[in-house]
């Protein structure tokens, strides 16, 4: 244990931004694969390594040559429309996700018998406390313990037994079903989402880190891809071994939280059910940091968590009270797993948006100098960009 916490001690925003990713929707969207396709998208996620960490390190380039944040990059470079485009975007699908955290959230408690509108104050009262730090590195700290709750669907995955049946299913790819599509741009939209490229390249900035940093900053996103990926599988692992072919569309919170009761004599629906909330709380944090940092920049504001609050008021202020409606909502409507698989699928649809500008941004050679993209690193994006944009035409037209 005392080595797990020394290895965390050293890893930073990339580790972070790759653990947020397995949020509470990507955690449901990978359930809701498992449990109607069996392991039949683990291929998708094991793929998805590559642009991942393609589209993160550039993130993270960025951010460390320039000392400055995309959203104020895209400001600076391509006007104020531009950047007002691409961060409101990022700003509606972040108010997707706080619903998916809260509901996540309280999924996770109903399976222990924590009352919904319990388990959603509470980590609304935590997502509070754990920006008041101070400092930039105190919150990083709590953020990184945070994810290493994380971890425990790996464990959940091994104490999960699937069926010959499951397992059987790891070959099989089902093209011509629109669901399957459908869930297909869900999981892009789990792996690789706006608010990642906003939040990776602002806590690079006020961390203090600059281009020294780029080779150790590579590495913490390269282990964070391959350690985010495999928690995706392990959850879908989970799924197609408890789940497969026993759930239907109808599914929705409450009855997934049901579902684990066959199994309560086992510790696995437990472990899950710790990993969810811890994903939900992370990324819940994440989400607002990166909306309230990515506005600062657009006004022109102080935003740094390196200032007290009287320093720094409305970045303050916004981060708080943004998941407010959320938070209701949740409370009101629990049952919510269609809409956080739908907010996955909005992700993808508007991902090329901040994208786009985030490969024009790191191929400029005056901007970037010696750190701009290589011709193999612009060929990776674009080609990310344009799989991206084929994808959702794909599933658009079978799907009509």
């Amino acid at each position: 244990m005392n080595r797990l916490f020394k290895l965390l001690s050293i890893l930073g925003p990339g580790w972070i931004v790759m653990m947020a990713d397995i949020d509470a929707p990507s955690v449901f969207t990978a359930l809701v694969s498992g449990s109607f396709y069996g392991l039949s998208l683990v291929w998708l996620l094991l793929v998805l390594i590559i642009p991942l960490y393609a589209v993160q390190e550039t993130s993270a380039r960025v951010s460390l040559v320039t000392g400055k944040g995309l959203g104020r990059l895209i400001k600076e470079n391509f006007g104020s429309i531009s950047s007002f485009s691409s961060i409101s975007t990022m700003v509606i699908i972040n108010s997707l996700g706080f619903v998916g955290e809260f509901a996540g959230i309280a999924a996770g408690g109903m399976i222990f018998h924590i009352p919904v509108w319990l388990s959603v104050f509470l980590a609304a009262l935590l997502h509070t406390f754990v920006v008041l730090r101070g400092s930039y590195r105190k919150v990083e700290i709590i953020l990184i313990y945070i994810s290493a709750i994380l971890l425990t669907f790996i464990i959940s995955a091994i104490f999960s037994r699937p069926s010959i049946q499951a397992l059987n299913t790891v070959m099989q790819i089902h093209l011509q079903d629109p669901h399957y599509l459908i869930l297909i741009l869900g999981n892009i939209g789990a792996v690789i989402m706006p608010w990642m490229i906003f939040y990776h390249g602002n806590a690079l900035v006020d961390s203090g880190k600059g281009v020294e940093n780029l080779r150790e900053e590579r590495i913490e996103t390269l282990l964070g891809s391959i350690v985010s990926e495999i928690l995706m599988v392990a959850i879908v692992f989970t799924s197609a071994s408890l789940f497969f072919g026993r759930i239907d569309s109808s599914i929705d919170i409450i009855s997934l939280a049901r579902i684990f009761s066959p199994y309560a004599g086992t510790i696995s629906p437990y472990i899950f059910a710790v990993g969810i909330i811890g994903a939900g709380l992370l990324s819940g944090i994440v989400i607002s940091l990166s909306s309230a940092w990515s506005i600062g920049d657009y006004f022109n504001i102080p935003n740094s968590l390196n200032l007290r609050p009287s320093k720094a008021a409305i970045f303050y202020i916004f981060y708080m009270i943004e998941i407010i409606p959320s938070a209701i909502i949740t409370v009101v409507f629990p049952d919510l797993i269609n809409l956080m698989i739908n907010a996955m699928v909005i992700n993808t649809v508007l991902l090329p948006i901040p994208l786009y500008f985030l490969i024009k941004l790191s191929s400029d050679e005056g901007l970037m100098g010696i750190h701009r993209n290589t011709p193999k690193k612009k060929i990776i994006l674009w080609l990310t960009f344009f799989l991206i944009i084929a994808s959702i035409l794909f599933t658009l037209t079978i799907s009509l």
